[in-house]
């Protein structure tokens, strides 16, 4: 008989090999301290497989025929996925109060942003709600085309994002006047995304440690808790890569917890870290 899921243990060996094939993957670093972590999110595959070692799923990674099946729900058990409608909400005043009255007052019509890591879609969803919301107080709605770019590592999260439907839990920061707009309520009792937000969102797989196969520059880049997997050496290509992606004068918010680790060289510090690209 196979081992129970709870008493397979990871040997030095194989973590090392799987610390190593998350970052040749992911660009995600793994440092001993998840090491608990990755024995209790891939032994829920050993535990689906039937495995006794986690070398026989390592082997099955490895294989031909993991490598086309298994590794997208490799990739889905390690990467992390916390988030929340209007999180970090200065962020989102900032957008309301001055970035895009700006915009439009220099008579800006094509408006893009990108959220890079997007999770189950509270972030690009929250966007699109404070971005339709400004336009529509600055009567600009039907003179500007607005696009915004949800991406992220994780194929679960992000047919989550596309499906667009939400707990009444998940709602909590937003008012029942914004519900009622810009949601509707399933029979279940859950809270579905409108069309009118679903049309602004285009969502795509992406990694960021690949080459971004973007032709167009952004105004605004969220990439909010999403840098603290990284090493620094990763981070510092990432943040110049998205710097490069940026239109003039764009904008590029971090998460709380990386105002530091990011290079922000080729920016200029707003405060609350919201960061201008300067040339």
């Amino acid at each position: 008989m196979h081992k129970s899921f709870q008493s397979v243990e990871i040997t030095d060996k194989e973590f090392e090999q799987f610390t190593r094939l998350i970052y040749q993957l992911t660009g995600i670093h793994m440092t001993e301290k998840k090491r608990q972590l990755v024995v209790s999110r891939l032994g829920k595959r050993l535990k689906f497989y039937g495995m006794s070692s986690f070398s026989q799923y390592y082997d099955l990674l490895t294989s031909e025929t993991g490598q086309l099946a298994e590794i997208p729900e490799f990739i889905n058990q390690i990467t992390t996925n916390k988030t929340d409608f209007f999180r970090e909400a200065h962020h989102f005043e900032f957008i309301r109060s001055t970035m895009i009255p700006d915009l439009v007052s220099r008579g800006v019509t094509n408006i893009r942003f990108w959220s890079a890591g997007c999770s189950t879609g509270e972030e690009p969803y929250t966007l699109a709600i404070t971005l339709s919301q400004v336009l529509e107080e600055l009567k600009a709605s039907s003179r500007v085309d607005l696009k915004i770019l949800a991406t992220d590592l994780d194929t679960n999260v992000l047919r989550h994002t596309l499906g667009g439907v939400y707990q009444e839990s998940k709602l909590g920061p937003i008012s029942q006047d914004l519900r009622k707009k810009f949601f509707a309520k399933t029979p279940e009792g859950s809270y579905a995304v409108n069309a009118r937000l679903r049309q602004i969102l285009t969502v795509r797989r992406l990694n960021l440690i690949a080459p971004f196969p973007f032709k167009k520059g952004f105004n605004g880049i969220f990439c909010r808790n999403v840098l603290i997997y990284f090493q620094q050496d990763d981070r510092k290509q990432i943040v110049a890569r998205m710097r490069e992606h940026l239109r003039p004068g764009g904008i590029l918010f971090l998460g709380h917890s990386e105002s530091l680790l990011a290079d922000t060289r080729g920016f200029k510090n707003l405060g609350n870290t919201i960061y201008q690209r300067v040339d």
